[in-house]
């Protein structure tokens, strides 16, 4: 940051302590800024001093969410929140047979994509190093040490002899917030579950500024028409690992299945510390999507889609299957800093379900206490059946090759925990079972 632009922000600080009133540590923070700026004989760079006492303050707010990004760090910051990230775009695995990585797959329109690689393609060499034995730590330091340069790479294709060498050139991959239960030969995703057609499939994997419109592209692929025989008849949304993101858009979604009813219009109230209290409501003849349902959740589901969860369950629109979610009931303020100083992102609120119940787990609540959302069907999973689970459901939803059924019979050969698909993830067997019960 320049020189002037440190002035242009302590004067902007001196200008509001001067207008608004403050308090006397506010005065002597800017005072001390100021000394050690001009007198200490480290000469401490302006942006390092600034930025080190935004960190400090940002980490005394009381909270683990409170933090300060610098502006250098900004765009990864905003790129994360929309699933956008620089690099070649391909999800590997190392370690079993053989002893090089493995594409699990390239994500679509990405650069690998583009360049012809595919899932099952084994990666032999990059920029002329073998990759044999190397660790998943070593083969991303290989393919990120060329910065600006293209990466090239000497690739098996899955059951073929001969190996090929591919360049692919980096740059920014979008990835997808919503998937569906796999891609067809064309690579277009399929909201269905593969064995059965007639039950949808919907994964939410972050709420991003466009998962509203993405969702309802998943939605307009599936619901029923009434001539044709083959509509699906029921949907499965799969929350689990979804961290949260964007409260806005996870409202949107719940709009989309959830009608007010005579006594209750709220999706989630957020309290703040003033004691305002702001509800985002429902509004008759929002809600399209009629399906039954049920929705999957786990430990890893939290904060937005929390909230989705909650939205569904406290109006009794579908059935909750899983586990517990992991309870992050506050809402953050996101500031960008004038002068292109960074952002600020602190806890301003705490959210509350429909019913009126918390969220929140606080540091002190126990397995007894409300927090969270707790399933209508518990489905425990053992750590390494989450591990395998969540890589297999990964693997279907975006595999892409002529010879996927193969392909996926490998990759499901290497994972600890067994079974046949699709009652290879008991979560998905019980979501699948409540839908065929008897409405009460």
């Amino acid at each position: 940051m320049p020189t002037t632009h440190i002035y242009l922000i302590l004067a902007a600080f001196a200008a509001y302590f001067l207008c608004a009133g403050t308090s006397m540590h506010d005065r002597i923070l800017l005072y001390t800024l100021h000394r050690i700026e001009r007198g200490s004989i480290y000469e401490p760079a302006e942006q390092s001093l600034f930025e080190g006492a935004m960190t400090g303050l940002l980490a005394s707010a009381g909270d683990a969410y409170s933090m300060y990004i610098p502006p250098d760090d900004a765009g990864d910051y905003e790129d994360e929140l929309n699933n956008r990230y620089g690099g070649i775009g391909i999800n590997f695995f190392t370690g079993g047979s053989p002893k090089n990585p493995v594409v699990a797959y390239p994500v679509m329109g990405s650069p690998a994509a583009d360049a012809g690689i595919q899932s099952g393609d084994t990666i032999l060499e990059i920029n002329g190093t073998s990759t044999d034995n190397k660790s998943f730590a070593d083969i991303s330091g290989l393919i990120t040490s060329a910065a600006d340069q293209p990466v090239g790479l000497t690739v098996l294709h899955f059951g073929e002899p001969e190996s090929v060498k591919i360049n692919v050139s980096a740059g920014i991959v979008q990835r997808d917030s919503v998937e569906g239960a796999y891609r067809d030969a064309g690579g277009h995703r399929v909201y269905r579950l593969e064995t059965m057609p007639e039950i949808g499939y919907i994964r939410i994997n972050s709420f991003a500024e466009t998962t509203d419109s993405e969702t309802v592209f998943a939605l307009e692929t599936i619901l029923p028409d009434t001539a044709d025989t083959a509509a699906v008849k029921a949907l499965i949304l799969d929350l689990r690992d979804n961290p949260g993101g964007f409260v806005h858009t996870a409202v949107a979604v719940a709009r989309m299945f959830v009608e007010p009813t005579p006594q209750q219009n709220v999706i989630v109230t957020e309290k703040y510390r003033s004691g305002v209290k702001e509800r985002l409501t429902l509004q008759a003849g929002e809600a399209f999507c009629r399906l039954p349902m049920s929705v999957i959740i786990n430990g890893e589901t939290a904060s937005a889609a929390e909230i989705l969860a909650a939205a569904l369950q406290d109006y009794h629109r579908a059935k909750i299957v899983g586990s517990r979610s992991f309870g992050k009931g506050i809402v953050q303020q996101v500031v960008e800093l004038p002068f292109d100083s960074g952002i600020v992102q602190f806890t301003a609120a705490r959210y509350y379900r429909p019913s009126g119940q918390n969220i929140h787990r606080f540091p002190e609540a126990g397995d007894s206490d409300v927090w969270g959302v707790m399933p209508d069907a518990e489905v425990a999973l053992s750590g390494d059946e989450v591990r395998s689970v969540m890589q297999w459901r990964d693997q279907c939803s975006n595999a892409v090759t002529k010879k996927r059924s193969e392909v996926l019979a490998e990759f499901r050969s290497r994972l600890k925990h067994s079974g046949t698909p699709p009652f290879y993830d008991p979560q998905l067997v019980k979501a699948v079972e409540l839908l065929r019960q008897p409405n009460d």
